[in-house]
């Protein structure tokens, strides 16, 4: 056995083994011995595939049915009008109470600026308003007295017209600085950040210490009163009823029904959507401000050829599926 070189072939069934005698050196003639190591008992009727044998195929009829559209997205909770909340006046927050969450009413403070500017412009402007008062009370006086003396011929006519300019002069004055007091004393009311409506804190956008510009929002609150389901969709054909069905993300037991209320006009560039708010009439309890909601809309059926999963192919790019010739069964 030294001399043969071994070689194998691998089929299906069987497997034969044949051995080669290479060429002897000195004697310098071949012999070919081909041995059959092993046959399996029917290996030829194993490869050969049965000419009729049958092959059990399930059909099914293929028919057109009407079938219903429906499209399933997720939204937030949210109210239908929202409002920021801004300094009048800008400066440094020296105080913040409100936080994210708690339900104020109109009226109740939210945040305090460092007020020591406007203080000291209203001492100043109370000054002032000191000042023309004595001024007005002096030249008043004055022109009293003339009046009186000018029925007596004791005063002139002209001192008697020059009292009454003074008087008026000083009233004007007067009337200026208290004027002055009431912007100084509004302006010192603006450090004061107020809510003109009731409803939920749903946003904070500055902390204490930071410097804020008039107008600058510092709080968003949640109006009480209607909610909404905002949600982002891509631009679709309106639903066939304009009902949406809504339902609790985290408990979907707990459901409404909303209705379109809005569409944007405009697709946002970022994702291609466009954004629809959905009305909820007496929302219940657990759908708090920030939930995320799941509605279904309803389309208009369609008309479907509903097969089998596993009876689609493909050839090429396109699917394809098997047809059965009612003629000949094949």
């Amino acid at each position: 056995m030294d001399n043969l070189q071994r070689t194998t072939i691998f089929m299906k069934q069987p497997r034969i083994t044949y051995f080669r005698i290479k060429r002897d050196k000195f004697q310098g003639r071949a012999t070919l011995l081909v041995v059959t190591l092993a046959l399996m008992l029917g290996c030829e009727s194993r490869l050969r595939s049965p000419e009729n044998s049958p092959i059990r195929v399930r059909v099914v009829v293929a028919s057109v049915v009407s079938c219903p559209v429906t499209k399933s997205l997720t939204g937030e909770f949210r109210a239908s009008v929202e409002s920021d909340m801004s300094f009048r006046t800008g400066g440094r927050i020296e105080q913040r109470i409100a936080e994210v969450g708690q339900h104020v009413a109109a009226g109740d403070l939210l945040a305090r600026l460092d007020s020591i500017q406007q203080a000291a412009d209203v001492d100043a402007a109370k000054a002032s308003v000191r000042s023309a008062q004595a001024e007005f009370d002096e030249r008043n006086a004055n022109f009293k007295r003339i009046e009186q003396l000018l029925p007596r011929m004791a005063a002139s006519k002209e001192e008697f017209d020059n009292a009454t300019a003074e008087a008026l002069a000083a009233k004007a004055k007067l009337l200026i600085a208290k004027g002055g007091l009431e912007l100084a004393e509004l302006q010192l009311s603006y450090t004061d950040l107020l809510a003109t409506v009731a409803g939920v804190v749903t946003r904070r956008q500055a902390e204490a210490g930071q410097v804020v510009v008039a107008g600058a929002p510092v709080y968003t609150i949640a109006v009480d009163g209607e909610r909404d389901v905002v949600l982002d969709a891509f631009p679709p054909a309106p639903p066939e009823k304009n009902n949406i069905d809504l339902s609790l993300q985290s408990d979907p037991s707990v459901k409404a029904v909303g209705f379109i209320r809005e569409m944007s006009p405009k697709i946002d560039p970022t994702n291609g959507t466009v954004q629809v708010k959905v009305g909820v009439k007496n929302p219940p309890d657990e759908m708090t401000l920030g939930s995320i909601i799941v509605g279904v809309a309803h389309f208009e059926p369609v008309d479907l050829i509903r097969l089998p999963w596993t009876s689609l192919s493909r050839q090429g790019n396109q699917s394809a599926v098997w047809v059965v010739d009612s003629a000949n069964n094949q």
